[in-house]
């Protein structure tokens, strides 16, 4: 959990399922926000699930963004019940000063 998931991977590549496809950063007023979890972005064929969710919703002309890169969630945080250090992880999330993509 060291990485904030629990493949132990690098969160600098955790946005690595999206590489090629027009992914863009979640910002103010887009409509939605499509969040794929560590399985969707480190799992190998999970990935897949991800890459069909993203060019369906691109094909929908949805106005979508993802939290590609950067994010701190760590649900399975709150998963396992300690729901203090989610919304610590949360707030930091949505702090001006995070980097989102």
């Amino acid at each position: 959990m060291a990485q904030g998931n629990p493949f132990g991977e690098d969160r600098e590549k955790r946005a690595a399922w999206a590489e090629g496809l027009s992914v863009n950063a979640f910002t103010e007023g887009m409509e939605f926000l499509y969040f794929p979890g560590c399985y969707l972005c480190y799992d190998p064929r999970s990935k897949k699930v991800a890459k069909a969710t993203a060019a369906i919703l691109n094909k929908a002309g949805s106005i979508t963004g993802s939290w590609v890169q950067g994010e701190l969630l760590w649900e399975s945080i709150r998963k396992t019940g300690d729901e203090a250090l989610f919304k610590r992880l949360a707030r930091d999330n949505i702090r001006p000063s995070s980097t989102m993509g």
